[in-house]
């Protein structure tokens, strides 16, 4: 005859036992996602620099004025991007032209919170930051 209601200690030390493997699961998956950023960012940003460098040398070294010109099919030949990447959160990658004449433009990212600064998810990633081997949080 069983009773209603009550549960055995061998019930109760499963569900504790899977309740603690949950919570370990749970607790590492926002540093996976940190490091799926941390491989992402990086990897467009050199990507998009590349592509920057390949417009200017094809170009007679004028830099594209806008992420857009990097975009555009030209006649005989395809475009330097085949689509607009985002940035891990989902935003256009930044695009600031040249300042001076003999400068280049500078792409990045600033980050989750999309305000200049910031640490972590935060930061603020740029393509001369990656070039010259500096995480975001050494700036």
């Amino acid at each position: 005859m069983t009773r209603r209601g009550t549960t055995t200690p061998a019930e109760v030390l499963v569900i504790l036992v899977l309740g603690g493997l949950v919570f370990l699961v749970m607790k590492s998956i926002p540093c996976r996602t940190q490091y799926a950023i941390e491989g992402k960012v990086p990897h467009d940003l050199k990507y998009i620099h590349e592509m920057v460098d390949l417009y200017a040398s094809d170009h007679d070294g004028r830099w594209p004025a806008s992420m857009d010109d990097l975009l555009k099919k030209e006649v005989g030949s395809q475009p330097y991007l085949r689509y607009r990447l985002l940035d891990p959160w989902k935003n256009e990658y930044l695009f600031l032209p040249p300042i001076t004449p003999d400068g280049r433009p500078r792409i990045g990212t600033l980050g989750k919170d999309v305000r200049p600064g910031g640490k972590g998810e935060d930061a603020d990633y740029d393509d001369w930051m990656i070039w010259n081997g500096r995480a975001a949080d050494d700036s």
